[in-house]
């Protein structure tokens, strides 16, 4: 995937450089290059995975989009100049991965560290090229308020814990600017319980607030100033694995859980 540098033109002759660009307009062809390249690179994730020509059973097949969702994330944010501060211990699946949530980027940056199935708002399906590559890979659309796709969804989610896939959810149901952690739902964390596998907390840290993407803010506007800017950064923090079976409840887990995001929010 390209990621236009400032004074260089992607597809200039070998030994040729462009003109030096003004600060603006280096940072529309960064923008526009890297969408274009987003495109170019969903579009070809989508159809390696359709060439896929051996029948595949339920397990392999999740197994499969999700390691190609993962390599298609990796890919993403290394071209588009994210860079990506790890500490704390990688989760090994399967495992119930819970994290803050700030931005879109999200599922990207976590999905490139662990091969998982994430769980999605149904709007997203929607999309444009994020929606397509989502539905493609076996992304989980669950409707807020919606009783029997919440169910699907955690069918769907048992299905991938049982081919030793990971889970991600971002159980406050919303984004913020990651000052602060949003009271947790307990869903995924009774389905933690039913398939005795660990949850994992993560706390994801922006270095500046660019990377938030909150309130009624447009889609598109935002993701092309994120496109334009030279570099990002954000820094994901992994916690201590929690036991189910050591907690009376799915509102104890969420708890405990919640707890830990917020310590590992507020480390320096």
């Amino acid at each position: 995937m390209l990621a236009g540098n400032a004074g260089t033109a992607v597809g200039a002759p070998r030994g040729v450089a462009w003109p030096q660009l003004p600060d603006g307009a280096s940072a529309a062809w960064r923008a526009w290059t890297r969408l274009l390249a987003l495109r170019r690179s969903v579009n070809d994730a989508c159809r390696a995975l359709g060439r896929s020509g051996t029948p595949l059973d339920d397990a392999a097949l999740l197994r499969s989009r999700a390691y190609s969702l993962s390599r298609l994330s990796g890919a993403i944010c290394a071209s588009n100049g994210l860079r990506i501060a790890l500490s704390g211990p990688i989760p090994q699946g399967p495992v119930v991965l819970v994290a803050n949530h700030v931005g879109y980027l999200d599922p990207l940056v976590l999905a490139s560290i662990v091969p998982c199935v994430p769980v999605a708002k149904r709007e997203l399906a929607s999309w444009p090229l994020i929606g397509r590559a989502a539905r493609a890979h076996g992304v989980l659309f669950v409707e807020r308020g919606a009783v029997a796709s919440g169910a699907a969804v955690l069918r769907g989610a048992r299905r991938a814990l049982a081919a030793s896939l990971s889970v991600l959810n971002f159980p406050e149901g919303t984004t913020t600017r990651g000052d602060r952690v949003l009271p947790f739902r307990r869903g995924v964390f009774g389905l933690a319980r039913l398939a005795a596998v660990p949850v994992v907390p993560a706390a994801l840290v922006p270095d500046d607030d660019g990377l938030t993407w909150v309130g009624d803010e447009l889609l598109l506007p935002h993701l092309t100033r994120t496109l334009a800017r030279r570099e990002n950064a954000i820094r994901v923090r992994f916690g201590r694995a929690l036991l189910p079976h050591r907690f009376g409840s799915a509102a104890d887990l969420a708890r405990e859980a919640h707890d830990v995001v917020e310590h590992l929010l507020g480390e320096g």
